[in-house]
């Protein structure tokens, strides 16, 4: 009997529990669960039983890409078939939908990957009562008593009617004018009380063709629009017209300058000098659009800012404070002292609300907040929307009639836009539409001036490891049969544990592809696995919405894991001891309010105690050597790769520069890392110090990744990389906003 994966069973198990819903409709159609039938409006249409199946597995998978592996395993669990089974029954479904392959409304293709259904799915519970199934016998009990009088109810209505009725002109008159204030009132009721019709996507365009990654914000001019892109280890401004075509580089003379805002007359471009990581604060400068030279904005280093409407003020964040300045960043004022640290400011049409980004220090996640330029109204924009906010990078239309957003749910982000007023009752109306569907994730949208299009970043996430070769000089497929974000090879070479791009999700398998298992599933996000050094646990990072990243643990013979501590404080980049016993574990620079004072820990497994390293303060990363007698860490700004010997108990700097991603060799004596710099693999020997660079990653391009650029070793030493296989592009989402 063929063994099912845990994937397979989850996604069955979802399709098989939900009894209560039998009808599910999409678009023009519906899906008669109960009796296994597809409608289009009340017309059944054909579709033989594996193809019946396959669609409702994908709709009931809406939004996630299912692989074909997994709908094997799903539709023909006692049967040896090939791809093809599953191609023909996308094709009839996709017949039946009148659905088009390159231009999906349903079911998107993900290449070499699997499938997606995209489309909106609205589940109508059907029990007897309520609401009727497309071509089905199912009374509507309630409706008819309501509005259909019976024979007892006429007969009632017969005896209140006067068999003469004498009228006078001024009662008709008084009252034809009561009716008419009646009509209009209900006319006027019944405007306010509907909901605006709902936003929808029209057309999407794809606006950009170059392999390089992009990053929003994305601002616009109205003929052309202006991006951040990464190029040869820094960053650099480019643009493209808003029909689409080739790109087009900006010439800056700014160090790194990594995109902010656009002035209210187009004139300038705000722009941060990245002289570390890209979440740091660093100094503003403008940039003219048209002759001129760069000017630096403010004297302190500053994570992002953008113009009023009118161009007088500006809005400046900075660690966790936001400040009010002048348009040339002078004479600021603090706003706001705030819990978490804002970023990506944006002001009303209007100029009278501010809202921003808030990035909570503990749980690491994003919320959408507003204020008034005088430092009041401080509140979130969506308290009671979202159980655990993930969202962010919000922007008006131009007409300040909507607010376009991202949210970040299940290892996807889509656009979802808020009607800031309802129509004669003048309120908020804080109901968010979703905008987008399907495989590709996409972020930071911003308007266009005329407001018929949002420009967005839209990205298809998937990672192949590559190993390289010595012999041949040469990067080779490692595990080209699945999409991986961050992995570890255990001990003896015959288990792989690995975490998918984009979703997230912790794997386990033998190394040929045999026993594949998923250990974690969503909404749960997985990281940096590592192997116990007899093979038998795995020890990762864990995160649920809402929370910090947690030490997590799973053994390979229970599939069932468990977080090790219970503080509630991000621990990160777990490394085992030796023997077993211990574990030592760091924090996450990025998310802590004082990365200089964070510190590396050891857990010892038996007893649940977490004690300090000694000396080190302001280090992260750690890695435990395999013969115990070492341990090396990064500094929290990641310019040294420094050396504990736990006989003496002393640091010591090995490297000076940017550095990532250290890994032991399997006799601990060399320690290989990424040259950040240079863009690089190297390793330096203990004994000497002595730095050998292996590779460079020129040409190499790596996918945008949880925590940056992974690297990590085969069995035999040799460097794993992730390449980059991802399509990410400046897109354009024609709608209709009404």
């Amino acid at each position: 009997m063929k063994k099912w994966s845990a994937e397979a069973r989850r996604g069955v198990d979802l399709a098989t529990k939900q009894k209560e819903v039998e009808v599910v409709c999409f678009g023009g159609f519906c899906l008669d669960l109960g009796r296994q039938r597809l409608f289009r409006d009340s017309q059944q249409l054909h579709l033989n039983p594996k193809s019946f199946k396959t669609l409702t597995y994908l709709v009931r998978q809406r939004g996630r890409t299912v692989s074909k592996q997994e709908l094997l395993e799903a539709i023909w669990p006692e049967t040896h078939v090939t791809d093809e089974s599953i191609e023909q029954a996308v094709k009839l479904i996709r017949q039946a939908l009148g659905d088009s392959a390159r231009n999906p409304s349903f079911i998107q293709t993900v290449h070499r990957v699997g499938y997606c259904f995209i489309a909106e799915v609205r589940d109508l519970q059907v029990n007897g009562m309520g609401a009727k199934a497309p071509g089905s016998q199912i009374a509507e009990p309630a409706l008819e008593t309501e509005l259909t009088p019976g024979p007892q109810q006429e007969s009632v209505l017969a005896s209140t009617v006067p068999s003469r009725v004498h009228f006078s002109h001024r009662p008709l008159k008084t009252g034809l004018l009561l009716a008419g204030f009646g009509v209009i009132g209900a006319a006027l009721f019944q405007q306010m009380s509907v909901p605006p019709a709902t936003p929808r996507i029209t057309a999407i365009q794809v606006l950009t063709n170059s392999p390089s990654i992009k990053f929003a914000p994305i601002v616009t001019d109205g003929p052309r629009i202006y991006f951040t892109e990464l190029h040869d280890g820094g960053y650099r401004i480019a643009q493209v017209h808003d029909s689409g075509g080739d790109s087009a580089v900006l010439e800056t003379k700014v160090q790194n300058p990594y995109l902010a805002d656009i002035s209210p007359e187009n004139s300038l471009l705000l722009v941060r000098s990245v002289m570390g990581f890209r979440h740091e604060d660093a100094p503003l400068w403008t940039i003219p659009l048209v002759g001129g030279v760069p000017r630096r904005l403010v004297e302190s280093p500053a994570y992002e800012g953008s113009w009023a409407p009118d161009g007088k003020k500006m809005v400046i964040a900075s660690g966790s404070q936001l400040y009010l300045a002048d348009s040339d960043g002078t004479e600021p004022r603090k706003l706001f002292e705030l819990d978490g640290v804002p970023w990506w400011t944006r002001w009303s049409p209007d100029g009278r609300r501010i809202r921003f980004t808030l990035l909570d220090n503990k749980t690491n996640a994003n919320s959408l907040w507003e204020a008034s330029p005088d430092g009041g109204s401080l509140k979130p924009v969506l308290p009671h929307w979202s159980e655990n906010p993930s969202e962010c990078c919000g922007n008006w239309t131009p007409d300040g009639k909507y607010f376009v957003f991202q949210s970040s749910h299940g290892g996807s982000d889509n656009i979802w836009v808020m009607r800031e007023r309802i129509p004669f009752l003048n309120q908020d109306h804080h109901e968010p539409v979703r905008l987008t569907f399907g495989a590709i994730s996409y972020r930071g949208p911003v308007s266009s001036r005329d407001g018929k299009s949002i420009f967005v970043k839209g990205t298809l996430l998937r990672g192949e490891v590559s190993r390289y070769d010595a012999h041949s000089d040469a990067w080779l497929p490692f595990l080209p049969d699945v999409s991986i974000e961050t992995m570890d090879v255990s001990n003896e070479g015959k288990w792989i544990a690995y975490t998918t791009l984009p979703e997230n999700t912790l794997w386990m398998r033998r190394r040929e592809g045999s026993e594949k298992i998923q250990l974690t599933y969503p909404p749960t996000r997985a990281a940096l696995p590592q192997w116990s050094p007899d093979g038998s646990r795995i020890v990762f990072m864990a995160r649920d919405p809402g929370r910090p990243w947690k030490l997590a643990l799973v053994p390979r013979s229970e599939s069932r894991w468990k977080e090790l501590t219970t503080e509630e404080r991000s621990e990160a980049d777990p490394s085992w001891a030796p023997n077993g016993a211990r574990i030592v574990f760091g924090r996450l620079p990025a998310v802590e309010p004082a990365p200089q004072d964070i510190s590396l820990h050891w857990l010892d497994l038996e007893t649940g105690v977490v004690a300090t390293v000694p000396g080190s303060k302001g280090l992260f990363s750690p890695r435990w050597s395999p013969d115990g007698r070492h341990l090396c860490a990064l500094t929290h700004d990641a310019t040294k790769l420094k050396l504990y010997d736990l006989r003496t108990g002393a640091w010591t700097d090995l490297v000076n520069g940017k550095v990532g991603c250290p890994a032991w060799s399997r006799d601990g004596r060399v320690i290989y890392f990424l040259d950040l710099t240079e863009g690089g693999i190297c390793r330096v020997a203990i004994a000497g110090a002595s730095v050998q660079k292996l590779k460079s990653l020129k040409g190499l391009r790596q996918p945008p990744s949880t925590f940056g650029t992974w690297m990590g070793l085969a069995q035999d030493d040799s460097p794993l990389v992730i390449r980059d296989l991802s399509s990410q592009q400046i897109y354009a989402l024609e709608w209709e906003a009404p």
